[in-house]
């Protein structure tokens, strides 16, 4: 009767043990399919992004190499190398999600190898137990039987005896091949995550060929100037346009604001939809390298007017881009002479705008504040290397950005 109860005691220990188990593994499993979907969602859509980048390669093959068409030409580059940008994103992206898995299998893991520890302990109390009453003799049971009620229930008895021996020697295994195959599912994870680094490392090798392929090709336009002075011509033209367009936008935004001052004056209202800030400005770069300065120049180099009407700041490609001052973005969009530029309102007509960066990181309507990062530094657009072209705007007239630094 006792080696009875021990063994009784030994079956409800290892059902409670497969108990607590099943459910951290139905924890898991939940967790483990919104990461699934997640990374299900990124795969998707890193199909897209190569499928768009095979297009856009294409078109670069038609128009590489054709003077005319060297405008469309540096645009489709800087959305190629976008694009692969994208794909770093997104593996980065994926990256995150599969760390997010390693933890869950490594927690999956340390449950797993608790529970095969314990269940060894109760396997191992179970021979111990069997060693010290020795063999269970089966026939002396049956003899012993007082009637034919009792006899009945030593069988049952002895059939209990012998299938709880078989099940705690199953539970056993049963835990180890458990362990076993989340140890290696663990490792499958790692692995896999391990592909993803080398896939981003081969990534940024190919973004830093196509910059360099960028560079070398507006490069190689502005060595002959003479010989392309027709397509300079037109690219400035481009340039002047834009520029227009950008000062009548920003003067019209500037009387609209105005006039609502003035009516919420006139009503001794609070204006609103009006943009409010501190009404000075900070460096938009860590670098204070200027490589070009506002007003005259002799020979540009950006497809624009001789009459530069910005700071060229020169800095590492990706660093940071800040606003110069507390306001709303008005403009965050891509064109052939800028490259990817955002425009910020500051209110009371006056406006920054940042051109030619690698990356932007706010959208048009945004209200951002002073020293917020915008963007990153890049050579989009009509540029020969990384710089921040950077201008400040008085009722969209540009004025020399010097006059609010010291």
């Amino acid at each position: 009767m006792k080696r009875q109860r021990t063994i009784v005691r030994v079956i409800c220990i290892v059902l409670a043990a497969l108990l607590v188990g099943g459910l951290m593994l139905s924890m898991f499993s939940g967790a483990g399919a919104a990461l699934k979907d997640d990374l299900a969602a990124l795969r998707s859509k890193a199909a897209a992004i190569a499928s768009e980048k095979q297009n856009v390669k294409a078109q670069i093959k038609e128009t590489a190499g054709k003077i005319a068409e060297v405008g469309t030409t540096k645009a489709l580059l800087d959305h190629e190398i976008s694009l692969t940008e994208e794909e770093i994103d997104n593996l980065n992206a994926q990256i995150s999600v599969i760390e997010g898995q390693i933890a869950e299998k490594e927690a999956q893991y340390n449950q797993t190898k608790s529970a095969e520890e314990a269940t060894y302990e109760i396997f191992r109390a179970h021979v111990r137990a069997m060693e010290e009453n020795g063999e269970v003799k089966y026939l002396e049971i049956l003899f012993g039987a007082r009637d034919f009620a009792d006899l009945l229930w030593r069988v049952d008895f002895i059939t209990e005896i012998m299938t709880a021996d078989s099940r705690v020697t199953d539970d056993y295994v049963a835990a180890q091949s458990r362990t076993i195959a989340v140890q290696a599912d663990l490792q499958g994870v790692l692995n896999e995550v391990d592909d993803y680094r080398g896939q981003v490392q081969l990534k940024q090798l190919e973004l830093e060929e196509q910059v360099h392929e960028a560079e070398r090709m507006m490069e190689a336009f502005y060595a002959d100037q003479e010989a392309n002075q027709d397509v300079l011509n037109k690219l400035q033209a481009d340039g002047d346009a834009l520029q227009a367009k950008i000062s009548s936008t920003l003067a019209k935004i500037a009387e609209e604001e105005r006039k609502a001052r003035e009516e919420a004056e006139k009503n001794k209202k609070p204006a609103t939809n009006i943009v409010y800030s501190s009404g000075t400005y900070q460096w938009p770069s860590n670098s204070t390298l200027v490589t070009s300065e506002f007003g005259d120049r002799s020979s540009p180099t950006e497809g624009a007017s001789s009459n530069h009407k910005a700071l060229d700041i020169g800095a590492a490609r990706g660093s940071n881009v800040y606003a110069a001052d507390s306001g709303q973005v008005v403009t965050a969009t891509y064109s052939s002479s800028y490259g990817n530029y955002i425009i910020i309102n500051h209110g009371g007509g006056r406006s920054t705008l940042y051109g030619h960066m690698s990356k932007l990181k706010v959208s048009k309507g945004d209200t951002v504040t002073k020293g917020q990062v915008i963007g990153l530094v890049g050579s989009t657009g009509i540029s020969t290397g990384p710089h921040l072209h950077f201008e400040t705007r008085v009722d969209g007239v540009p004025v020399n950005p010097r006059n609010y630094f010291k």
